[in-house]
Protein backbone atom coordinates (compact mmCIF):
# COMPACT_ATOMS: atom_id res chain seq x y z
CA UNK A 1 0.00 0.00 0.00
CA UNK A 2 1.05 3.75 -0.69
CA UNK A 3 1.58 5.95 1.91
CA UNK A 4 1.51 9.56 1.37
CA UNK A 5 -0.66 12.35 1.27
CA UNK A 6 -3.76 12.14 -0.49
CA UNK A 7 -4.92 14.78 -3.17
CA UNK A 8 -8.54 13.99 -2.31
CA UNK A 9 -7.56 15.19 1.30
CA UNK A 10 -6.77 17.94 0.27
CA UNK A 11 -7.93 21.65 1.58
CA UNK A 12 -7.06 23.44 -2.34
CA UNK A 13 -8.97 20.32 -3.96
CA UNK A 14 -11.88 20.91 -2.29
CA UNK A 15 -11.98 24.80 -2.63
CA UNK A 16 -11.33 24.09 -6.50
CA UNK A 17 -13.91 21.62 -6.54
CA UNK A 18 -16.51 24.17 -5.07
CA UNK A 19 -15.62 26.85 -7.67
CA UNK A 20 -16.83 24.33 -10.38
CA UNK A 21 -20.45 24.18 -9.38
CA UNK A 22 -22.40 25.70 -11.57
CA UNK A 23 -24.06 29.07 -10.73
CA UNK A 24 -27.51 30.25 -11.69
CA UNK A 25 -27.23 32.57 -14.72
CA UNK A 26 -25.50 29.68 -16.70
CA UNK A 27 -27.57 28.70 -19.85
CA UNK A 28 -28.39 24.84 -19.32
CA UNK A 29 -31.04 22.78 -21.53
CA UNK A 30 -32.43 21.95 -17.99
CA UNK A 31 -32.77 25.48 -17.14
CA UNK A 32 -34.06 26.56 -20.53
CA UNK A 33 -37.55 23.80 -20.52
CA UNK A 34 -37.82 24.95 -17.47
CA UNK A 35 -37.55 28.68 -17.82
CA UNK A 36 -39.81 28.12 -21.08
CA UNK A 37 -42.51 26.25 -18.79
CA UNK A 38 -44.27 29.90 -18.35
CA UNK A 39 -44.64 30.26 -21.67
CA UNK A 40 -46.26 26.99 -22.88
CA UNK A 41 -49.12 28.35 -24.30
CA UNK A 42 -47.47 31.40 -25.81
CA UNK A 43 -44.49 30.10 -27.68
CA UNK A 44 -44.25 26.61 -26.87
CA UNK A 45 -41.06 26.36 -28.59
CA UNK A 46 -39.59 27.55 -25.52
CA UNK A 47 -39.72 24.75 -23.89
CA UNK A 48 -39.74 22.31 -27.03
CA UNK A 49 -36.76 23.07 -28.58
CA UNK A 50 -34.40 22.49 -25.76
CA UNK A 51 -36.23 19.23 -24.73
CA UNK A 52 -35.81 17.74 -28.00
CA UNK A 53 -32.21 18.58 -27.45
CA UNK A 54 -31.92 16.52 -24.54
CA UNK A 55 -33.94 13.80 -26.09
CA UNK A 56 -31.97 13.76 -29.51
CA UNK A 57 -28.18 13.64 -26.94
CA UNK A 58 -29.95 10.81 -25.14
CA UNK A 59 -30.44 8.64 -27.86
CA UNK A 60 -27.39 9.55 -29.94
CA UNK A 61 -25.62 7.66 -26.71
CA UNK A 62 -28.00 4.97 -25.90
CA UNK A 63 -26.99 4.21 -29.56
CA UNK A 64 -23.16 4.61 -29.62
CA UNK A 65 -23.93 2.45 -26.45
CA UNK A 66 -25.67 -0.01 -27.98
CA UNK A 67 -22.78 -0.35 -31.14
CA UNK A 68 -20.22 -0.46 -28.70
CA UNK A 69 -21.35 -3.46 -26.90
CA UNK A 70 -22.10 -5.24 -30.09
CA UNK A 71 -18.66 -4.31 -31.48
CA UNK A 72 -17.24 -5.51 -28.00
CA UNK A 73 -19.30 -8.57 -27.01
CA UNK A 74 -17.71 -11.75 -28.04
CA UNK A 75 -21.21 -13.86 -27.89
CA UNK A 76 -21.84 -11.20 -30.23
CA UNK A 77 -19.68 -11.25 -32.46
CA UNK A 78 -20.96 -13.99 -35.52
CA UNK A 79 -24.68 -13.08 -34.67
CA UNK A 80 -25.16 -9.80 -35.99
Amino acid sequence: MISGPSPVNSPRLAETMRGMVLQEPIPTWGNMVNDGRQYLLSNPMLSFAPGLAIMLVVYAFNMVGDRLRDALDPQLRGVI
